[in-house]
């Protein structure tokens, strides 16, 4: 009866015996296949990893860049907004400086009616400016040369400036105008005399959308918006694609999270928090409004700001998969491949 070599080796014949040459050259063989085998499943190991490592990396680079450039583009917008709110605010300022000059100059003789037929400011029937005398009551308009009297001292912006000396614009929380049956935003200011004597206040209410055309200009895309907030953190506008007036959120108030709870002149920044208006996660750029008591935000939507990097990063990610499972089916075949050639050497 004859064995074969392989058989031969296992049984305890000359040939199998511990120390002959045949048994030590097929150990041999054996380490070297198991290192051969180690070093395959090493290489792959290693390799798989690193490829993992790159797509994690790059899928983080994208998130950063985009991220960079979403910061960029919201400051660049609150700046647009703040530039073109500092020049409707300097409009309107100037406007009731004017308005504050004939007070001092005429007295009770002055008629701001016929005066305010000569601005195109005054004429446009969205803006109701008025003044109001010290004792909250409303004596003249630019809507009529012959209003009644009537006493709006309980209106916060009149109240405010009936019991605080203030220089400069106040710019009030947004209330209700009657006559539109919607939320708008005071604009005013005390005229005192010369001797420091208080004359009377001028107050401007306007609508959200006098004060900006951006909302019908730039592409806010989903979930972006653009808002006009006060020192108080209420808002006192507030844009979107949805809403282009400028009347969702308006009054509500802002405050908390991680927004600076003080605005320095020309302060500006960035930070991320979930909107109190519509509870949506947005990156926000902020310009306070030069000395005026109002801070723009251009905010993005962070689902919207990482979109096409996380699509990128998915297809980034089913590469990496694919080569895995490539790799891992060639360290297969390598495996058997060493044994097949083994068993044969």
């Amino acid at each position: 009866m004859e064995f074969s070599p392989r058989y031969d080796v296992r049984v305890n014949t000359p040939a199998g015996r511990r120390g002959s040459p045949a048994t030590a050259k097929i150990r041999a063989l054996h380490r070297k296949a198991q290192r051969l085998r180690w070093a395959v499943f090493g290489g792959i190991v290693c390799t798989i990893l690193a490829i993992w490592v790159l797509a994690s990396i790059s899928a983080m680079s994208l998130r950063h860049a985009a991220m960079r450039n979403a910061i960029s583009n919201a400051d660049n917008l609150a700046a647009s907004f703040d530039d073109e709110l500092t020049h409707t605010l300097g409009i309107i300022s100037a406007t009731i400086n004017a308005i504050a000059w004939h007070i001092r100059s005429e007295g009770d003789s002055f008629n701001l009616y016929r005066w305010a037929q000569a601005y195109p400011l005054l004429t446009d029937q969205r803006i109701y400016v008025g003044i109001i005398n010290p004792k909250g009551m409303l004596v003249a308009t630019t809507q009529s040369p012959y209003p009644a009297r009537r006493y709006v001292g309980y209106r916060d912006h009149v109240a405010h400036l009936l019991h605080v000396a203030t220089n400069g614009l106040y710019i009030g929380r947004p209330l209700l105008a009657p006559a539109v049956g919607a939320l708008e935003i005071p604009i005013a200011r005390r005229v005192t005399a010369k001797n420091g004597r208080f004359l009377d206040i001028v107050s401007a209410i306007v609508p959200p959308s006098t004060l900006t055309t951006l909302g019908d200009t730039v592409d806010l895309k989903n979930d972006g918006t653009i808002t006009l907030v006060g020192l108080d953190h209420v808002v006192r506008a507030r844009f979107s694609r949805a809403d282009p007036t400028g009347l969702k959120g308006i009054g509500q108030s802002v405050a908390g999270g991680p927004e600076p709870v003080a605005f320095p002149v020309n302060a500006a920044g960035h930070f991320i928090r979930t909107s109190v208006v519509d509870h949506v996660r947005r990156l926000f750029s902020y310009h306070r409004v030069g000395a005026y008591p109002l801070v723009v935000y251009a905010g993005f939507d962070l689902h919207n700001i990482y979109a096409e990097a996380d699509e990128q990063s998915t297809l980034t990610y089913s590469l990496a998969a694919t080569m895995t499972v490539l790799l891992s089916l060639l360290g297969i075949y390598l495996f058997r491949e060493i044994g097949i050639r083994t068993m044969r050497e």
